[in-house]
């Protein structure tokens, strides 16, 4: 008899996860936002921090596209990390791949992850409406590994 397990713990044995340094927005109990209100909700939640999970590989294997595949499953469910880091793959996109519209996604996805409480996002915010508007240094990271990509890419236009 098969045992079934989390979905947090499925992709454990195909993805070097162990390996990665940790992840403030993985929460495989899909607590982000509000409490879930349904087991369905739940399970929708846990579906999505597992494709954010997939996302974040395909971003560090430097696979873009399947990362933009896994990270807009996880953004349905209003994942913050996903809006954050597919601001990334804009970012390594730009405009050869979203035309002359990649700085005003790149802006969108960074305020939508600000607006569901991603704390680098949040701080990001002036750029939003200035590329150019004084950041605070920057002395703690949510997410160390992508925030520094979206912070110059932000500041770059």
């Amino acid at each position: 008899m098969v045992t079934p397990h989390p979905p947090s713990e499925e992709i454990e044995g195909i993805l070097p996860w162990g390996e990665r340094p940790k992840d403030f927005w993985d929460r495989p109990d899909g607590n982000w936002g509000d409490p879930p209100g349904s087991d369905a909700a739940l399970d929708a939640r846990r579906h999505a921090n597992s494709c954010y999970r997939l996302g974040t590989f395909a971003l560090d294997i430097k696979q873009t596209g399947l990362a933009t595949n896994w990270l807009h499953a996880a953004i349905k469910e209003d994942h913050p990390g996903a809006w954050f880091r597919t601001a990334v793959v804009v970012s390594r996109r730009g405009p050869a791949v979203f035309g002359d519209q990649a700085f005003a996604y790149l802006r969108y996805l960074v305020g939508r992850a600000a607006d569901l409480g991603h704390g680098d996002a949040q701080q990001m915010r002036p750029l939003l409406a200035d590329q150019a508007a004084d950041v605070p240094t920057f002395t703690t990271w949510e997410d160390p590994e992508y925030g520094p990509e979206v912070l110059s890419a932000l500041q770059a236009g």
